[in-house]
């Protein structure tokens, strides 16, 4: 990466990238209950969105709630 790209905990790309995420979040279909079960687990669209947010989690603001 070149020095003078900005860092991903700058605002701007991290407002891109929560906003990216809150996208990809919102195609992603809430499995059922027994969805969950039979595959053993959540989707994996819903444990890369987890992993976005756990990893580069919003300052000053309240997490999103799945």
């Amino acid at each position: 990466m070149p020095e003078s790209a900005p860092d991903a905990g700058t605002p701007a790309p991290a407002e891109r990238l929560h906003a990216l995420v809150d996208e990809l979040d919102s195609t992603e279909p809430e499995f059922a209950a027994c969805d969950r079960l039979r595959f053993g687990g959540p989707a994996s669209g819903a444990t890369r969105v987890d992993a976005a947010r756990a990893r580069h989690p919003r300052v000053g603001a309240a997490s999103l709630a799945r």
